[in-house]
């Protein structure tokens, strides 16, 4: 089964004249092409499809032209302009539809087996770290702010791991610490 738009390009390309019979339904067949106003299917004589032609490369059976616009693509690109789609997914299921294909089975996502440590742990305190954000602009910060903790620019929370790359320290103290000089805030009071 075809999973990429090359192969189901090829597959259109096959039955050229059956896709323009289609999806350009205002055309009509001119000797070894297909004659369309536009891509969208408008009336008119200015687009053109090889009907025939080898599976790839210059002068490929599905490819178009539109002499007006300059326009140019193959048949996934008449698909979709001329259904209105914008997501190559809704594009990729109307060809397989035409094709009468099955849906592509959803691809599994490849997660890394991570064993399990023991709670309290160095390892799992590695791994929190590994996965924390910074507080930055968030719930968090406002929570520190109104809980009387002091935030600096250019410090971070934890030591080391991806919090230290935040640009924010939160630093326990209330609003007329001398900690508060220099923070972003400045003194919160």
């Amino acid at each position: 089964m075809p999973r990429d738009a090359s192969e189901l390009s090829r597959r259109l390309a096959r039955d050229a004249e059956a896709v323009c019979r289609r999806y350009l339904s205002n055309g009509r067949r001119q000797g070894r092409y297909w004659t369309v106003g536009d891509v969208r299917n408008a009336p008119g004589r200015s687009m053109f499809v090889r009907l025939s032609g080898p599976e790839s490369g210059p002068g490929a059976a599905g490819h178009w032209t539109d002499a007006a616009s300059a326009e140019h693509g193959d048949l996934l690109d008449v698909i979709r302009e001329s259904c209105g789609l914008i997501d190559f997914r809704d594009v990729a299921e109307e060809a397989r539809r035409f094709l009468s294909l099955p849906r592509p089975e959803p691809r599994q996502a490849l997660t890394p087996v991570r064993t399990p440590v023991p709670a309290g742990s160095p390892e799992a305190a590695r791994r929190l770290i590994a996965k924390s954000q910074p507080i930055g602009r968030t719930l968090v910060e406002t929570y520190y702010i109104d809980s009387m903790m002091v935030i600096h620019e250019g410090d971070s929370l934890g030591h080391g791991g991806p919090c230290s790359q935040s640009g924010v320290n939160v630093v326990a103290g209330h609003h007329g610490s001398s900690s508060s000089q220099g923070g972003i805030f400045g003194q919160l009071g």
